[in-house]
């Protein structure tokens, strides 16, 4: 069992007693805190001594953004501070919830559908203020039974960004549950947190999913070139009208999925439902489409395909500037990926220092992985 790096019953900034470890990742750990001031039992996140930079940047920035939300199925963030060893840390309300997975373990039931809506609607809150979570999976939606009614909150907003995503550099989310906009690096909106929601939402309902595959590759693949089973093909007792939302939210085309958490929350609710009418007029900033290449990408997996069997290929991407060559590439790229296929970058140009040619990029990946430690075998894909 992972433990913490700071001891039960130890005091922080002089005013939080910790009472338990709650659970930790690469950058951050979780701990269970009593606020000896405020009398009050809350939730303390903090970044690990040997954090890169980014993560510290990335850690302020969930702080700033939870900050912002007073929504009751967003969790709260309080205080933000320093420990002596200068780890950053905030505190947040603490929810005694499980991961939604859990909450459900047996699968669909009608509470399932008010915990969608109660979702919907805190995804709906943080899209109206021009973000997106990027980070939906089940471990980041807890469910608690309230007085009669379970209660839900959406917590870890580390990934949180502005519509529209579109440095390709920077990976968000988490595989298998991230939208393939997303993954791509190519702009994203609202939508991507929708497709991500369906996936917690379909694994729920059918035990299939990318927290359920062994062979994550395998199941990217599925979700970019194939079709989701219908879940009552595997469980009757789902109604098809829930059925019908999950599908829809995990198409793969960001233009067919529903445009908004308000729309789903209406076709949830139908016709004239209460629980659509009470978030009044909502404006949405909408990514482009990537559309009118399907030629093009065709002719490119051929030649992915080709390589796969030892037979060597190129292509020449060429064009006037803005007709769509960066986003081709980016498709394709993505497509060489879940083939597990290594990608070498270079920017041919710059207003800076010379950049690496394709040749000494070439070279630096033979010098590192190709020889030495016995590991040529590793990819970057």
């Amino acid at each position: 069992m992972q433990q913490g790096t700071i001891q039960t019953a130890q005091l922080v900034s002089d005013r939080y007693q910790v009472l338990s470890f709650l659970g930790g990742g690469e950058v951050t750990e979780t701990y269970k805190v009593k606020d000896i001031v405020g009398n009050r039992v809350l939730a303390l996140k903090v970044l690990t001594e040997d954090a890169p930079k980014e993560a510290g940047l990335r850690f302020s920035r969930e702080f700033y953004y939870l900050s912002r939300f007073t929504h009751p199925g967003i969790i709260a963030a309080l205080d933000y501070g320093s420990t002596p060893e200068h780890r950053p840390y905030f505190t947040m309300e603490f929810f005694d919830g499980v991961p939604i997975n859990i909450f459900f373990a047996n699968g669909f039931g009608p509470e399932l559908i008010g915990v969608t809506l109660q979702l919907l609607r805190a995804l709906d809150n943080i899209h109206a203020q021009g973000l997106i979570h990027c980070d939906l999976k089940p471990q980041n939606i807890l469910v608690a039974e309230g007085d009669g009614t379970p209660r839900v909150k959406l917590l870890d907003f580390g990934f949180a960004e502005r519509v529209s995503l579109s440095d390709a550099t920077v990976p968000r989310g988490t595989l298998g549950y991230v939208a393939p906009e997303v993954f791509k690096g190519v702009d994203a909106d609202a939508r991507a947190d929708l497709y991500s929601l369906g996936l917690v939402l379909y694994e729920v309902i059918t035990g299939r999913g990318p927290g359920k595959e062994k062979d994550l590759r395998a199941w990217l693949k599925m979700q970019y070139y194939s079709e989701f089973a219908a879940p009552r093909s595997l469980d009757e007792k789902i109604p098809e009208s829930f059925e019908a939302v999950v599908m829809s939210l995990v198409r793969k085309e960001p233009e067919r999925r529903p445009r908004s958490a308000a729309a789903v929350i209406e076709e949830l609710s139908g016709p004239g439902g209460q629980a659509a009418a009470v978030l009044g007029p909502r404006k949405y900033l909408m990514a482009p489409g990537f559309v009118g290449r399907s030629g093009e990408l065709a002719k490119l997996k051929e030649i992915l395909d080709n390589a796969g069997q030892g037979r060597a290929g190129a292509a020449c991407i060429s064009g006037e500037r803005g007709v769509g060559k960066s986003r081709l590439l980016s498709e394709y790229k993505f497509m060489a990926q879940l083939e597990g296929a290594t990608i070498l970058s270079f920017e041919p140009v710059s207003l800076g220092a010379r950049p690496q040619s394709l040749i000494e990029t070439a070279l630096g990946y033979l010098k590192v992985y190709g020889t030495g430690d016995g590991d040529g075998g590793r990819g970057t894909g």
